[in-house]
């Protein structure tokens, strides 16, 4: 599916038709499981989209994600002792980095589980 209008050719409906069949399987209400294949499938995109400008960034710029850090760390630590953003400076010192696989399946997995919360609950329409 495409972000922006469908198409509507039979290979695309026949990808929406399976996409809605498997999310069908949470709800009998097909306008939730239409929201359902909605908001993932922006998920999707919006998790290909990110990695996809670190790739063109490193393409530009000629620097791995590990050579940019390098290269703005004196500044970064400026940043963490001048005690200005204390959230910031606790992210750098103590939180994990994590790869952008293990951000997706992270996000997704609380995607889902929101979705089946709502489903089971019988969802609240906006």
């Amino acid at each position: 599916m495409s972000p922006t209008r469908p198409a509507l050719g039979p290979h695309a409906l026949r990808q929406l038709d399976t996409t809605l069949g498997a999310a069908s399987g949470l709800t009998a209400d097909i306008t939730l499981a239409s929201d359902v294949v909605t908001v993932v499938t922006q998920y999707v995109f919006g998790a290909v989209a990110r990695e996809l400008a670190e790739q063109e960034a490193q393409r530009r710029t000629g620097q791995t994600e590990q050579q940019w850090r390098a290269s703005v760390g004196s500044y970064i630590k400026e940043v963490v002792a001048s005690g200005q953003y204390p959230q910031f400076a606790r992210r750098v010192v103590e939180a994990e980095d994590h790869s952008f696989q293990e951000l997706f399946d992270f996000g997704l997995d609380c995607l889902l589980d929101g979705l089946a919360g709502r489903a089971a609950g019988g969802a609240v329409r906006p």
